[in-house]
Formats: C-alpha cells, structure tokens, sequence
C-alpha cells in the first residue's frame, strides 16, 4: 500500500509504506485511519501529501505502520478464537 499524489496537480511519487497484504478488513482499517488524519488536520483545500508535509511524514509513516500492527494482532487473536456457529454463519453469508 502506498500514498502520495497530488491530484494532478504537482507530481508526487507515492511511497510503500506497508507489505502487500490481501485483508479486506485491515484495508478497512488503513483507510479510516487515513480519513481521520485527514480530518484532524487537513486545512481548507489541502490535499493528503500536504497535510502529511505538515504533519510530518515520518509521524505519519508510524500512524500507519501502527495501525497496520494493531490489525495483524486483531487477526491473530481472532484466527485462534474458537468459532460460534452463528459467526461461522455471518461470515459465510458475507461472503455471498
């Protein structure tokens, strides 16, 4: 996953800040933190890059990685609880 860009404006190479991963629900995760840091501290007419250039890109970076961590520990903790069957059962129908 990376971020960058700057709506065409200004080229802006986005940079990987994270390992290819396939879960829908850290990529969930990822991208409400995203949005949030956006909201607490864009300013009227920003884009991302500069609200990270403000913020601070190696703050940032750690925001992200951080959240990335705390799901790879929700995913383990959640693989080695035992299932109910009415959980089984919501997530198969999520899957249709």
């Amino acid at each position: 996953m990376s971020f960058g860009g700057m709506f065409g404006n200004h080229f802006h190479k986005g940079r990987q800040l994270l390992p290819f991963f396939e879960s829908h629900d850290k990529l969930i995760q990822i991208c409400d933190t995203v949005i949030r840091f956006f909201h607490d501290n864009a300013q009227p007419g920003d884009r991302l890059q500069i609200a990270v250039e403000r913020y601070g890109q190696d703050r940032f970076d750690e925001l992200i990685r951080e959240t990335f961590a705390r799901s790879e520990e929700s995913a383990r903790k959640e693989a080695s609880e035992p299932l109910e069957l009415t959980d089984w059962k919501l997530r198969t129908d999520l899957q249709k």
